[in-house]
């Protein structure tokens, strides 16, 4: 999807600026591009082996929590996510050397330790809550997560100083040593901690890794800023914090809520699906990052040649969908398998099937939201927002199985692609659409 987890970096904020035409030498090279995706396609495969582990070694119950913990990290990272954004945009506009920008950048993340321990203070704050929604946690377990949420300030913070000096070696080092570093971590853990704290912990593991990175980045790094300083950010970063929201809200919910409404064991299968599922989507969440640098440059030309992308985009992205699940139909049973060693039951091959066809909408909607990230429409993005919680309500109150879970977010998804296709046509020749909030 456009916004990325914090190991997907993007250098999408670079080209977001209102004035038109922009000069190609602001947007990012799409070598660059495809090595980060390589980059992260290889990290994603590790990723997949670590969670292949994990499904193995501990039981669906302990999975189900761990997932719906993780998702709720993913959700407390929402905030820090889109201060990534500010940063990469503040950070793109220094021109100096680099013991320079260093010192720029740390004065930067100084200036927000209140804010960032009066975040930390509430989330600590907001475990009871998370206790009574998931049904289970205890106290050790939620400190590890919050302390997830710190980590992943200066790991955000680090990947924006990546970003803004185009340290794309960097970028794909930080990534796939930071999966590495969780496999390794699990299967050290394992034996010595108990399987929720020994996964939670392996995640605090991959998250040092971007730390240390760019402080040996600092080190070691000689290079220069390329362009005017500039002192002020643009209004532009709302359309892809919208979208850093949307895109990290769709990829939780639904552990969330299969924890919430399911019993335990349920609600770890499904767990260990989803995560399967995902896996096969990856292959999608490059697009939004390849094609958002086009979406900008072709605004400069006019809307004719913008439609024409996004519909290529938007058949590449239906391709992937359908080729995922004709791949994945036939052989789920097989994949399951694989995944999930002895833990693997029956009905979770007809999950991942189900779960494939309803997750395609949705996937789809990703070169869509490029699109209005490019073309600076915050408000059609708040309205995608407003039916992706409208279907996060309707599936917490009448989610009373995994099909009923999946029929509304096939609906959900339906909904909001048909809106997108609708909304195009609306701002094909303005800027937004024409409404006000009043």
């Amino acid at each position: 999807m456009l916004a990325n987890s914090p190991h997907t970096p993007s250098r999408s904020e670079s080209g977001l600026n209102t004035t038109m035409p922009l000069s190609p030498r602001n947007l990012l090279k799409l070598k660059d591009e495809f090595a980060l995706t390589a980059s992260t396609g290889f990290a994603l495969l590790v990723q997949f082996i670590f969670q292949s582990v994990v499904v193995r070694r501990v039981s669906s119950e302990d999975f189900g929590l761990i997932s719906s913990l993780l998702a709720i990290q993913g959700m407390l990272n929402i905030p820090i996510a889109i201060w990534q954004l500010a940063q990469a945009r503040r950070l793109s506009s220094f021109y100096g050397s680099s013991s320079e920008f260093r010192g720029f950048a740390v004065r930067q993340l100084w200036s927000i330790r209140y804010s960032a321990l009066a975040g930390l203070v509430l989330y600590l704050l907001v475990g009871p809550l998370v206790k009574v929604y998931i049904n289970e946690t205890s106290w050790n377990l939620w400190l590890l997560v919050v302390l997830g949420c710190f980590y992943s300030v200066v790991e955000s913070w680090g990947l924006a100083c990546f970003q803004s000096r185009q340290a794309f070696f960097w970028l794909g080092t930080v990534s796939v040593g930071a999966a590495v570093a969780r496999l390794v971590s699990i299967l050290l853990l394992l034996p010595h901690l108990a399987n929720v704290a020994a996964v939670l912990v392996a995640v605090l593991g991959g998250f040092l890794i971007p730390i240390v990175g760019i402080f040996l980045y600092f080190r070691y790094s000689r290079k220069k800023s390329e362009g005017p300083e500039t002192k002020t950010l643009d209004l532009s970063l709302i359309p892809a914090s919208f979208a850093t929201v949307f895109t990290i809200a769709w990829l939780n919910f639904d552990f969330m809520i299969a924890r919430n409404r399911f019993d335990p064991i349920m609600a770890g299968e499904y767990a260990a699906v989803a995560v399967l599922c995902k896996a096969v989507f990856w292959f999608a969440s490059p697009i939004g990052t390849v094609y958002l640098p086009r979406f900008v440059k072709a605004l400069a030309v006019g809307a004719r040649e913008t439609l024409t992308i996004l519909r290529y985009a938007t058949f590449l992205c239906l391709s992937v969908c359908v080729v995922a699940l004709l791949v994945v139909w036939p052989i789920s049973d097989w994949l399951v398998a694989i995944f999930a060693g002895k833990s693997a039951q029956p009905q979770m091959a007809d999950w991942l099937r189900y779960t494939v066809f309803a997750k395609i909408p949705t996937v789809c909607v990703t070169p869509f939201l490029a699109y209005f990230v490019a073309r600076d429409s915050k408000r059609i993005l708040a309205v995608l927002l407003t039916f992706l919680g409208l279907t996060f309500l309707y599936a917490q109150a009448f989610s009373s199985n995994v099909h009923s879970l999946l029929m509304i977010t096939f609906a959900g998804g339906m909904a909001m692609l048909l809106f997108c296709i609708l909304a195009v046509r609306w701002v094909r020749d303005r800027k937004d659409l024409d409404f006000s909030w009043d």
